[in-house]
């Protein structure tokens, strides 16, 4: 009897047919509902004719399950009728990704904008910049506030310098006086004498009529001359109760008079009376509100109370002012008194400065850096030669002692390490400042790898919060 080779991979309720024999899987194994075909009887004796066939036995129990037998070689029999459905098996893998198609033709262009997106939300505010040492230009001049109430009057300022002098006056000529005493009616040897009401010219008297006194006599004139004449001799001193007295001025000079309390005026007492002998060389004369003093010109004082106190910029453009109530310096300029900064207001290339709004640079700004060679271990950077530390060819992993931050309260600033590394890779490992030893908040968690052979910046975000500082710490690779 040959092996019966059931179908492989049956599904539930397939039949298979063999032997005469109907066969159905149940999912598990295969059954049949027919029993196995009892064997030949033998050959009765005496040679009788064959015996009619008996009636079929009772179906025997289902045999178990006979091994595979060989592989068959006759026709293939007709398919057994559909089993039932089987439950629905496991989803498969998905199947790899096919290949790409063409890419389909260009759309003709669009005339109409797409609608505007939303608004994204607002980003986080940034770290605040580094201070900087460049001065900012100045913003332009805001508008004239609103006059003010008249406030109570200011002190008496002090004296102002003497004004330029005013053009000279016509000058009065010999021959304007030569008009005022008649000089054009005088003959040769006339003398000046006056009427009452005008000068006129007359003729020297004869004797009797002019008379020669001594100092201190009393004279009268007893002449009968229309116009009495006194002749009075140098060093002399007369009263006299005529009418008319007449004096040649040619015998006299100063030297000939007794000044008493009407005093002429020579050189030296006009330096006297300016102090001169107190001048030095290019000192300029002042008035320092009691007496005349000679000063140094660019000392000069130009000192007002207030602002309210200051001439018009306009007729005074170029000039400097103190203004003792702002205590400040301002110059006039188109027409208006412009401040100065004091020292304590202005930027300085040499000492910190705190800005107090935004900062804009239309050109860049350049940070100075330092370069270190052959480090290893702890590495003193000193902040005071920037913030930026290039380190070539270190002999080790590198502890970062940052010196000199100065990094107020509540401030924050970037410190960067660049290493450009040998064959073999070195990192900064620790961090402290100025000698006390931080904890490095790397990012992703983990401290980072040096790369061989490239240029690694490890970036380090100090802030002082309150004197304890945070430091934030990443590498960048650029290889």
């Amino acid at each position: 009897m040959s092996n019966i080779d059931f179908p492989n991979s049956p599904n539930n309720g397939d039949t298979y047919t063999f032997d005469s024999k109907l066969w159905t899987y149940d999912g598990e194994k295969w059954e049949t509902s027919g029993g196995s075909k009892g064997q030949k009887g033998e050959v009765g004796p005496g040679g009788g004719e064959k015996g009619e066939v008996g009636p079929t036995g009772a179906t025997g129990p289902t045999g178990g399950k006979g091994e595979k037998g060989e592989t068959g070689t006759g026709a293939t029999g007709a398919a057994g009728a559909s089993g039932v459905d089987g439950d629905k098996g496991q989803k498969g893998e998905s199947g790899g990704a096919g290949l790409q198609g063409n890419v389909g033709p260009t759309g003709a262009d669009s005339t109409v904008p797409g609608p505007a997106g939303p608004q994204g939300p607002a980003g986080a505010k940034g770290e605040k910049g580094e201070a900087s040492t460049v001065v900012g230009p100045a913003g332009p001049q805001g508008p004239a506030g609103a006059t003010g109430s008249t406030g109570p009057a200011g002190a008496t300022g002090d004296k102002g310098e003497v004004g330029a002098s005013g053009p000279s006056g016509s000058s009065y000529a010999n021959s304007d006086v030569n008009t005022h005493l008649n000089q054009p009616t005088a003959s040769s040897g006339q003398i000046l004498s006056w009427t009452g009401s005008e000068y006129d010219w007359i003729d020297e008297p004869a004797g009797g009529v002019v008379q020669s006194v001594s100092g201190g006599d009393g004279l009268h004139n007893s002449g009968t001359a229309q116009h009495p004449v006194i002749y009075i001799s140098p060093g002399t001193g007369i009263g006299v109760t005529t009418t008319t007295v007449f004096v040649r001025m040619s015998d006299f000079d100063t030297d000939s008079l007794t000044e008493g309390s009407n005093k002429y005026y020579t050189d030296a007492r006009v330096n006297t009376h300016l102090n001169q002998s107190s001048a030095a060389a290019n000192e300029v004369l002042s008035w320092n509100g009691s007496d005349y003093d000679w000063v140094d010109p660019k000392l000069t004082t130009f000192l007002y109370s207030s602002t309210s106190d200051l001439p018009s910029a306009s007729t005074y453009h170029g000039a400097i002012a103190h203004v003792h109530a702002e205590g400040a310096l301002y110059f006039a300029h188109g027409g208006s008194w412009n401040k100065l900064a004091n020292d304590s207001t202005a930027v300085s290339s040499s000492s910190e400065t705190t800005f107090t709004a935004d900062v804009k640079f239309d050109t860049g700004v350049e940070e100075k850096f330092h370069t270190y060679s052959s480090s290893s271990g702890v590495t003193s950077f000193d902040c005071n030669n920037g913030h930026v530390h290039y380190v070539t060819s270190p002999s080790g992993d590198i502890t970062a002692n940052f010196t000199n931050l100065g990094l107020t309260a509540e401030y924050t600033t970037n410190l960067t390490v660049i290493i450009n590394q040998g064959a073999t890779a070195r990192e900064v490992t620790a961090v402290q400042i100025g000698g006390s030893a931080q904890t490095i908040n790397w990012q992703g968690g983990s401290a980072p790898t040096g790369t061989a052979n490239g240029i690694d910046a490890f970036s380090f975000t100090i802030l002082n919060d309150g004197g304890s500082y945070v430091v934030l710490g990443q590498m960048v690779d650029f290889t």
